[in-house]
């Protein structure tokens, strides 16, 4: 009797069929047919049938929510997980033949938790909990994710994970994979029967939106997770959108619906390509917006994108962040066991969640289109593209997370599924070309980085199995013509990433385009392409240079410091024993600590340090007269000179370790032949004259005794240098007129700290300051602000001073003349 005055006749029909029947749960065929007779009904009393359906429904709809809302994966009775979806699926099915309307459908959207509105800062989790759908979304393998990285019930998965192989645990993965599978599915049909009925379309694609606009902070480097959904709801929710725009045809779907007024994908926040916030709403009012209206295609599209980048690639990062952390807590001391119990089943289990091959598959056909759409702007056609010079506003526009979400994906399938991405690579080679030689359209350098970082992970020295789809890129026709010249280019810009950590991340990613090179530099046509540019010395390659100098100046110093650091502490302080004991708790700590981080530095630097300087022999092997250029010769003259000294040099037992290459990669007579082959590859008189012009390190006598300590390298490279040396007379024709009796007034110098020497070509900065030309344009190469003023400073800006200059012409005639009268 309380079923019948509570809920109504249909819900006492529920009861009496578990009762008469001892079931556990009601059969969703009897409850179909329960509810297709009360339709049935309904039609005979049209007048009153909405009322009766939601009198009888409504209480069946909110026993489905709060079943699925007490149930998750770690039960051990599935089928009560999967129940109440295969019920919802019954009966928003039902169709109403009369009205031609799907009756539960219509019933269940117009529940006022059917797309609520959050009413607290916990906008994406508090979106899942009230909505009516949002339970629906939760069921995965864990309960609920926090910044805590805690996955409660993943242990359920795990519990014979230990006893098996690693090749055995691909199959393990396989059945949960399955099981998550087919929840998705039944979500899917969920979805895709309310949007199929024309009168729950509207409100199904507002709670779709909604679910993307409350989430939206997922993305955000440092978002409060707690206060969004957990990833295993966007995983989910991430897979339904798929399946809607699995069929969805790219000709289909309107490019410019991200700047329609009744946009459903909130955007408002986004960093675009290459325009600001205000540039955009510029280019927004110059489009005719009048008569947009965005098909079901370009908005269920356009959600997807959208849920790719909030859902998957916001997972991922996540995850990066809980592997972080689970590695940072291994280290600790056995306290930190329980919690590492916590943390580890819920790590391993994320296989279930990204590694599925179907998935994958789906994800990566799906990024190639959207990939495809941003580009379109800038091409359409990828065997017949001319790349633009000025930005399409259109592409400038385009959210950064529409290209970075891509990338991310392509950058972690290509780490952990290799051979799915290369079975399915579709027109990525021609994609990730057009994108590296665009990088001077996309504002974000660390967007472009990423891009690098995808091509190098794709490159024969690393990936071997990648070589087809490598050739892919270096046979295009726009590769051989726009490569060389975007990688270089890049290699300079990159000097500044926006981000706190750029001195250290541009060298990561130069030694990423150093490896490019190398692939590069064995294609006849690139590496000619490459020859062609030194020839030309343009502006971009000049810069280029002098940045491959700058990172080799410090690289080798900052090894060269770590080396001398940890031979001080280790073969000089801790072998005597009794002055290392004499020493303070404190002190020596201060010292271990130290000693601990060179070791950790030295490592990374001389990895790069290498590199980098493989890179300049490639480079001076072919390309030596850019080198000799006055404004480069003399800074590559004093780096060689200084980090000669300190190999072979008087103090050259200070760089000595033990078991230096096994524990750091320290191999000093590689590093040796390395320096000599550059100054072979440089040999000219005007070289010559650049290294005996370097007042800091070059001294006669200690080259001598340098160059006798070549023994140790091949007898080529040896005899080579010694022939070199022989011929070049270094230092005894050094011009007369730079030895003056005096120093030189200081209106003859620069006066700067910059340097303080005699200006050969005096030129005057807008800010009034005077400098010598080639110190002015070196600093240029590097910094293109004014010294003294910091603010913007061209090359086309500089004014020689020839008064000043005859004026010091005339002061070298009388210096002159007055030393000869002196001998």
């Amino acid at each position: 009797m309380g079923w019948t005055v509570c809920f109504g006749p249909l819900v006492s029909k529920l009861a009496k069929q578990l009762l008469e029947d001892d079931k556990q749960y009601i059969d969703d065929e009897v409850l179909g047919k329960i509810v297709l007779e009360l339709v049935n009904t309904g039609q005979c009393a049209a007048s009153s049938s909405t009322s009766r359906l939601s009198e009888e429904l409504i209480p069946v709809l909110s026993i489905l929510r709060n079943c699925i809302s007490a149930v998750t994966a770690s039960h051990r009775m599935d089928q009560l997980a999967e129940h109440p979806l295969k019920v919802l699926i019954r009966l928003v099915s039902i169709k109403m033949i009369a009205l031609k309307s799907r009756p539960v459908s219509d019933l269940l959207v117009s529940r006022t938790d059917f797309c609520p509105l959050p009413m607290t800062d916990f906008n994406g989790r508090e979106f899942v909990r009230i909505s009516y759908l949002g339970p629906f979304f939760c069921l995965g393998v864990a309960a609920n994710d926090d910044d805590n990285f805690c996955y409660e019930g993943s242990e359920r998965f795990l519990e014979d994970l230990d006893l098996l192989k690693e090749e055995q645990k691909g199959g393990y993965y396989g059945g949960i994979q399955s099981k998550l599978g087919g929840h998705r599915n039944l979500l899917h049909k969920v979805v895709h029967t309310l949007l199929a009925n024309s009168n729950s379309r509207e409100k199904t694609l507002d709670f779709l939106s909604q679910m993307l606009k409350s989430n939206r902070k997922r993305t955000q480097i440092q978002a409060d997770r707690s206060r969004l959904a957990s990833n295993g709801v966007m995983m989910n929710f991430l897979s339904v959108m798929l399946d809607l725009s699995e069929k969805i045809q790219l000709e289909k779907v309107q490019n410019e619906y991200i700047f329609y007024p009744n946009c459903r994908v909130d955007l408002e926040d986004e960093t675009r390509l290459a325009m600001s916030s205000d540039q955009v709403a510029e280019f927004v009012q110059t489009l005719d917006l009048s008569n947009c209206k965005p098909t079901f295609n370009t908005e269920c599209f356009y959600m997807t994108c959208h849920a790719l980048a909030v859902g998957f690639s916001s997972t991922v990062d996540h995850l990066k962040n809980s592997k972080r952390t689970l590695d940072d807590i291994q280290r600790q001391l056995k306290d930190a066991q329980e919690k590492i119990s916590k943390r580890g089943p819920g790590y391993a289990n994320h296989p279930n969640v990204i590694h599925h091959m179907r998935t994958l598959k789906n994800y990566q056909e799906n990024f190639a289109k959207a990939l495809a759409l941003v580009l379109r702007p800038i091409a359409t056609d990828y065997l017949n593209v001319t790349l633009p010079l000025e930005l399409p506003k259109t592409f400038g526009a385009t959210p950064e997370l529409y290209v970075e979400s891509v990338i991310d994906f392509l950058t972690f399938l290509i780490k952990k599924e290799l051979n799915i991405f290369l079975q399915n690579s579709a027109d990525f080679a021609q994609q990730l070309l057009i994108m590296i030689c665009s990088t001077h359209l996309i504002k974000n350098p660390f967007l472009s980085s990423k891009v690098v970082t995808v091509i190098f992970l794709l490159c024969p020295l690393y990936n071997p199995q990648a070589r087809h789809f490598f050739s892919q890129i270096l046979n295009h026709p726009i590769s051989e013509e726009n490569l060389f010249p975007s990688l270089t280019k890049f290699y300079a810009d990159v000097e500044s990433t926006g981000a706190h950590t750029e001195f250290y991340d541009k060298f990561n990613i130069r030694r990423s385009i150093q490896v490019i090179f190398k692939e590069m530099w064995q294609h006849g046509a690139h590496r000619n392409r490459l020859m062609q540019m030194a020839r030309d010395c343009t502006q971009d390659f000049f810069r280029f240079t002098n940045m491959i100098i700058n990172d080799m100046t410090f690289l080798l110093d900052e090894s060269m410091t770590n080396l001398k650091t940890i031979h001080d502490i280790e073969w000089v302080e801790m072998n005597d024993t009794a002055a290392w004991a004499a020493l303070s708790q404190e002190t020596r700590q201060q010292k271990l600590d130290a000693l601990s981080q060179a070791k950790s530095s030295v490592k990374t630097w001389l990895v790069l340090c290498n590199d980098t300087m493989e890179l300049f022999i490639s480079l001076t092997t072919d390309n030596p007269q850019i080198f000799c250029q006055q404004a480069l010769g003399e800074r590559v003259a004093a780096m060689l000179n200084h980090n000669i000294i300190q190999l072979c040099g008087p103090k050259c037992s200070v760089l000595k370790l033990r078991d230096a290459e096994r524990r750091f990669g320290w191999n000093p007579k590689l590093l040796l032949g390395q320096v000599v082959d550059v100054y072979l590859n440089l040999s000219s008189e005007q070289f010559a004259e650049n290294i005996a012009q370097d007042e800091r390190s070059y001294n006669p006598d200690v080259f001598k005794s340098i160059v006798e300590k070549f023994w140790v390298l091949e007898v080529h490279q040896a005899d080579r240098f010694l022939e070199w040396d022989k011929a070049s007379d270094w230092g005894e024709d050094y011009p007369d007129e730079f030895k003056p009796v005096c120093g030189p007034p200081p209106i003859f110098a620069t006066l700067h700290a910059l340097c303080y020497t005699m200006m050969a070509e005096p030129t005057r900065l807008p800010s009034g300051h005077v400098l010598d030309r080639k110190n002015i344009l070196r600093h240029l190469l590097s910094d293109q602000t004014n010294p003294f003023t910091r603010q913007p400073l061209t090359v086309e800006e500089l004014v020689p001073d020839l008064e000043l200059k005859e004026r010091i012409q005339q002061w070298i005639k009388e210096s002159t003349a007055a030393r000869e009268q002196n001998k």
